[in-house]
C-alpha cells in the first residue's frame, strides 16, 4: 500500500476554498481504481493549514491519478491558494493481519 501525505498553508482567509476543492474531488478519487482513502484535514496550529493524507493498493494506482484530468483541474483550483510549496510525503506500507 502506498501512503501519500500532503500539507500547505493558504491564507487563512483562503482555506475554506482550498478545502472546497479538495472536498469536491474527494468522491472522484475514491471512486478510482485502487484508491484505499483519501482524507482532508485542518491544521489546528497553523492558520491557513491544511493535510491531505491518501491511500492506493500501489505506486501504478497513484500514478494513473496523477496523470488524471482530476488532479489537473484540483491543482489548478488549489495551488494558486498556496502561501508557499507544499510538502508531501510518500510512503510504503503493509497491512497486518489482527
Amino acid at each position: 500500500m502506498l501512503i501519500v501525505t500532503v500539507a500547505f498553508t493558504t491564507l487563512p482567509e483562503n482555506r475554506t476554498r482550498a478545502v472546497g476543492a479538495l472536498l469536491s474531488e474527494a468522491p472522484i478519487v475514491r471512486a478510482l481504481s485502487g484508491n484505499l482513502g483519501y482524507a482532508v484535514g485542518l491544521d489546528a496550529e497553523t492558520p491557513g493549514g491544511v493535510h491531505l493524507t491518501h491511500r492506493w493498493t500501489d505506486a501504478a494506482a497513484f500514478a494513473a491519478y496523477r496523470a488524471s484530468d482530476g488532479f489537473a483541474a484540483v491543482g489548478a483550483a488549489v495551488f494558486p491558494l498556496m502561501t508557499g510549496k507544499p510538502v508531501s510525503e510518500v510512503f510504503e506500507a503493509a497491512l497486518m493481519d489482527g
